[in-house]
């Protein structure tokens, strides 16, 4: 499925930008501010919050506790360079549809990619639209788009023990022994 031309919107240092989406190559997304944060309110079933990713040396906005697995995920991984949540409003021009990617990364290597974030049972019908239209705008960019939708319960245990570990306080550490 082809998507329909695009305006993109994000926020650079307090400054609102908007462009077409073949204006944007060159915008440093993994250094722009979030465009959105979702109301807080009692008994909220999403857990939304700031992890600190050793990427990027500090911290990540995260919208629900599998969103915060997922930067676990990309945090672990060597090839990731930096990280931000949220970048950017897509505004897809002849429809009223908007969308708000996950994440940006940037890879050590300098590509780029978009991440969206949400579990298979939860992926409907206008998400899968929104996800093939975001993989479409970001194959026109020259970026990688992922959906994360595959994360286990255990394998987000042992991110979150693990995680533990990415501190600058743990580098250069021998371990103590258990006797």
């Amino acid at each position: 499925m082809d998507a329909p031309h695009a305006q993109i919107e994000y926020d650079l240092r307090g400054v609102d930008h908007r462009r077409d989406s073949a204006d944007v190559v060159d915008v440093a997304f993994e250094a722009v501010d979030k465009v959105r944060t979702p109301k807080s309110w009692k008994h909220k079933k999403n857990y939304t919050g700031q992890y600190w990713a050793a990427t990027t040396g500090g911290h990540v906005w995260f919208e629900s506790l599998y969103e915060r697995v997922a930067l676990m995920q990309m945090d672990r991984d060597p090839a990731f360079a930096a990280i931000s949540s949220q970048p950017m409003w897509i505004d897809w021009a002849g429809t009223p549809r908007r969308h708000a990617p996950d994440f940006f990364v940037r890879f050590r290597d300098g590509s780029a990619a978009m991440v969206d974030v949400k579990p298979l049972p939860c992926i409907e019908p206008d998400d899968v639209e929104a996800f093939d239209w975001t993989s479409s705008l970001c194959g026109g960019l020259g970026w990688d788009y992922f959906v994360v939708h595959d994360i286990g319960e255990s394998e987000g245990r042992n991110l979150r023990f693990l995680s533990g570990y990415r501190y600058d306080r743990w580098r250069g550490r021998k371990p103590v022994p258990s006797w």
